[in-house]
């Protein structure tokens, strides 16, 4: 059975606190503190002669799952004092476990900090400066693969947390002292997007030549027997044949695909494996595996070209049965698994989004290529282009992006469509830097912290 879900639409919570509450921000909001009151269309800090440590109230029934998901709101303070901050809070799983980004008028200083079982909040990244100077947007994106950015006053960074919260609710929060309106917040908003979809494909049904209409085979050369799909037989097939599904387009967001192999074929030029980054027929990545050796390729297949190697050949464990696995960030970074051999690779000039499928090279006589449980997983390729745009740029424009690599010689990111590549990092540095998707924009500067 092919099945393919369709995407699903993003869940917006909005807030511009225009309303009347008495002393609170009202039922849809938790605030273990009683530190939140509204007035004048607006959240503000109530009014205390002091307050000790942070304050902290979110949203009930909001959870961001595991998703992609961005939170921001207007700011403003009036207190000048350097230990008085305003911000948000997001990833709450509680009142005691979450995290909070803040800022404070003195000199534009940012924190993200942590608070684990109630503890005192410990820093994520180093503080840094930003152009902020007491009003104006805060924004936190989060991309569904363990990867932060913070956008405020003209200035973002990127991080991450080993140990991270996962899900949770989002909402304001502030720390130390505020008197009167020192505190204040407006036009609130959360967003995120559904899980991951899986097309999967157990090949379990009877079509009479092809793999039916959800596949595209331009050569006809693939078939389903026996709840399996397998090569044609063919006297002479001297080149990589692909089969992809149809009508999918990863886009710029992060996949994977898998699907079981076999072949019982021991010559040393038949390869059994996968294509992806499938633009057209033309156009396309492809990895595979032979019997002989366990050794694999990865491949890459441009206007028709010849296929030139994306990496060196590699041996691996794999004996003629077994699960191959390719995964991306969707900006050209890649880990391939074949057995239990795994390979992580990046393409300096990438394809990137187009859809995914099976693949094989030359001759194949009788069921030679077997696959079985093929499934492609990937996050709406629009959502991610929502947060990658806006998570720095209020005007949604895409001109212009520039950035920096993760190591001390600034290797560059540039973007590419809807996606930034890295050029020039080291392999070492490349599975550091792959969080570094959303850099900067027009004046925007960024120095990215070191991604444990």
């Amino acid at each position: 059975m092919y099945l393919s879900p369709a995407c699903a639409d993003p869940v917006v919570i909005a807030d511009d606190f225009s309303r009347t509450e008495s002393g609170s921000l009202g039922s849809n909001w938790t605030d273990p503190g009683n530190a939140f009151h509204i007035n004048a269309n607006t959240s503000q800090a109530t009014n205390r002669v002091a307050w000790s440590g942070t304050k902290i109230t979110f949203y009930n029934g909001a959870d961001v799952g595991t998703a992609s998901f961005s939170v921001q709101a207007n700011l403003n303070t009036t207190g000048t004092e350097p230990t008085r901050f305003v911000g948000l809070c997001f990833n709450v799983i509680d009142a005691n476990n979450y995290y909070f980004a803040q800022v404070r008028k003195s000199g534009g200083l940012v924190q993200v900090m942590k608070v684990v079982n109630g503890a005192t909040p410990v820093k994520i990244i180093p503080d840094f400066s930003t152009g902020w100077t007491g009003g104006g947007l805060m924004k936190i994106s989060y991309d569904g693969d363990g990867f932060y950015n913070i956008s405020i006053g003209g200035t973002t960074r990127v991080f991450t947390d080993s140990a991270p919260h996962i899900g949770g609710s989002v909402g304001l929060a502030f720390s130390y002292v505020f008197i009167g309106a020192g505190a204040v917040w407006s036009n609130f908003t959360m967003t995120s997007w559904s899980s991951p979809v899986t097309i999967s494909d157990d090949f379990s049904r009877t079509v009479s030549g092809g793999l039916g209409p959800k596949w595209v085979d331009s050569g006809s050369v693939y078939h389903i027997t026996g709840n399996a799909a397998k090569a044609v037989n063919g006297a002479a097939s001297n080149e990589v044949k692909v089969a992809f599904c149809n009508g999918v387009d990863v886009g710029s967001a992060a996949f994977s695909l898998q699907a079981n192999l076999n072949t019982a074929d021991t010559v040393n030029t038949r390869y059994v494996g996968l294509c992806f980054n499938v633009l057209d027929a033309n156009n396309f990545c492809f990895a595979q595996v032979r019997k002989l050796g366990g050794l694999v390729q990865v491949m890459k297949v441009v206007n028709g070209a010849t296929p030139v190697r994306v990496i060196p050949d590699f041996s691996s464990d794999w004996t003629g049965g077994g699960l191959m696995r390719i995964s991306s960030d969707g900006a050209g970074s890649y880990t391939i698994t074949v057995g239990s051999t795994s390979v992580h690779f990046t393409d300096s000039v990438p394809l990137l989004g187009g859809s995914a499928g099976l693949a094989f090279s030359y001759v194949f006589i009788g069921s030679g290529a077997i696959w079985t449980n093929f499934s492609l997983t990937y996050v709406c390729p629009q959502e991610h282009q929502v947060i990658y745009r806006n998570a720095f740029d209020p005007s949604g424009s895409l001109v212009n992006w520039t950035g920096y690599g993760y190591n001390s010689t600034a290797q560059s990111l540039v973007l590419n469509g809807n996606s930034i590549i890295a050029y020039s990092m080291p392999a070492t540095d490349i599975a550091k830097a792959r969080g570094c998707l959303l850099i900067a924009s027009g004046n925007y500067t960024t120095n990215v912290p070191t991604l444990g």
